[in-house]
């Protein structure tokens, strides 16, 4: 998977919240996104929009851990609706990042 390694943070401003992250972390962070639409969404959605993008890499990675400790506990889990689902979001994640130039 090549994404930016997190931790990612949102910082809101004035028009829009900025998603962030520093590489190495410690450096002056880069925006990675900007979320607009606070004034046209209602309010605290555009800022929840932009939490969850800052939690993404966080989130893939927990859910791959859990994925695997589960299918480890009991390979039979494996097949189980809730964990091919976890690995099909994870897939999906993982070609998202595959299509990026």
């Amino acid at each position: 998977m090549n994404h930016t390694p997190s931790p990612w943070t949102c910082t809101e401003k004035a028009s829009h919240l900025d998603i962030t992250a520093s590489i190495p972390p410690g450096e002056v962070p880069f925006i990675l996104a900007q979320v607009y639409g606070k004034s046209a969404l209602p309010p605290g959605i555009a800022e929840a929009n932009a939490r969850l993008m800052a939690a993404a890499p966080d989130m893939l990675e927990a859910l791959r851990e859990c994925a695997d400790v589960l299918a480890t506990y009991s390979p039979r889990l494996e097949q189980n609706t809730t964990v091919l689902r976890a690995r099909a979001v994870i897939a999906k994640a993982g070609r998202a990042a595959d299509h990026q130039g």
